[in-house]
C-alpha cells in the first residue's frame, strides 16, 4: 500500500510520525494486519518524477531463490510447497513461480535450518 501526504509544516518529522500513527490506527480498526517497513520523504521537486513512478519489486525465479538460499531448485520447490516460513510466490508464469526478493531475504533471516534429512515417521 502506498500512502502519500504533503507535509507543509515546520515539524515534518512530527507530522509524518502522526500520519503513520493515524494510518496504522485506521488499518487496525479495519482488521488489516500490516507492518510499517519504511518510507521516503521527497521534496516537492522530486514528487512528480519519483512518487508516481511504477514500483515493481525485485523479482526472483526458482533458480535465483535457490542461489540466494544456497539450496537446489528442487529444495526451493519443496520449501514453497510445505514450509510455513517460506513466502508464497507473487505470481506464476510459464517458467514457474516468481517471488519478491525482499520476501525471500526475510525468509532467509528467519529460516531455521536443520542439517541432514528429517527423521522418518515411525
Amino acid at each position: 500500500m502506498l500512502v502519500s501526504a504533503y507535509l507543509d509544516t515546520d515539524d515534518p518529522v512530527g507530522q509524518l510520525t502522526e500520519l503513520i500513527r493515524d494510518v496504522q490506527g485506521w488499518l487496525d480498526h479495519h482488521g488489516v494486519q500490516t507492518t510499517f517497513d519504511g518510507g521516503r520523504v521527497l521534496t516537492e521537486d522530486q514528487l512528480p518524477t519519483e512518487a508516481w513512478a511504477p514500483s515493481i519489486p525485485e523479482l526472483a525465479g526458482a533458480a535465483d531463490v535457490a542461489e540466494m538460499l544456497e539450496v537446489s531448485r528442487q529444495r526451493v520447490q519443496q520449501l514453497a510447497g510445505k514450509h510455513s516460513q517460506f513466502p508464497a510466490p507473487i505470481a506464476r508464469i510459464a517458467t514457474g513461480p516468481i517471488w519478491a526478493v525482499p520476501a525471500i531475504e526475510h525468509c532467509a533471516k528467519v529460516w531455521t535450518r536443520r542439517a541432514g534429512r528429517p527423521a522418518k515417521a515411525g
